[in-house]
């Protein structure tokens, strides 16, 4: 027991100690996957805050606060539904009027709808991770003028078709053309 305790040590901890890469620059030190899933995995949008995605926090708490009050409201409904179902079964008039069978479809799809939403919390949550994630590994993504892709239009004599020009500029300047033709 003790050996397995200790393997599952060094395994979660063990790459603390080790030595970190000193040819990255200081934009690239920050900006950490595993730090970044870490904070939105203990509280929902800290990870979006670490990557400067702000704008992610409020759709990610308003979208919390909408299942949030499905999940009230529905459950507040399948109470209500499931005591007067019992009012009925046991020989009692229902004040709304609904036959048992009525009050049993409404009863199972409250019920529905309330699971439905608690799944959306734990899909909301999930997704929230994983985008905290993608986005630290994404961070240092090159998406400068340095990268275009150009479609041009392209007529040659009875000919007509599409160019399309992928540049990649560096030091030297590197481009690709591709052309599709069609024939009349």
């Amino acid at each position: 027991m003790r050996i397995i305790f200790t393997i599952l040590f060094i395994s979660l901890f063990g790459n603390t100690y080790s030595q970190q890469d000193t040819l990255l620059s200081k934009s690239t030190q920050w900006s950490h996957p595993k730090k970044a899933s870490v904070m939105s995995a203990l509280l929902p949008g800290l990870g979006q805050v670490y990557n400067k995605k702000y704008w992610k926090v409020p759709i990610i708490y308003g979208a919390g606060a909408f299942l949030a009050y499905e999940i009230s409201t529905k459950n507040k409904d399948y109470q209500d539904y499931k005591a007067q179902l019992l009012n009925v079964i046991s020989g009692n008039s229902n004040p709304n009027g609904y036959s048992e069978q009525q009050l049993i479809l409404l009863k199972n799809q409250s019920r529905k709808w309330r699971d439905l939403s608690i799944a959306g919390v734990v899909f909301l949550y999930i997704l929230n991770i994983i985008d905290a994630n993608v986005d630290a590994h994404l961070r240092n993504f090159d998406v400068s003028n340095n990268l275009t892709i150009t479609p041009e239009p392209y007529l040659y004599q009875k000919y007509i078709g599409l160019n399309i020009k992928i540049s990649i500029k560096n030091n030297f300047v590197s481009t690709k053309n591709y052309t599709y033709i069609w024939a009349n």
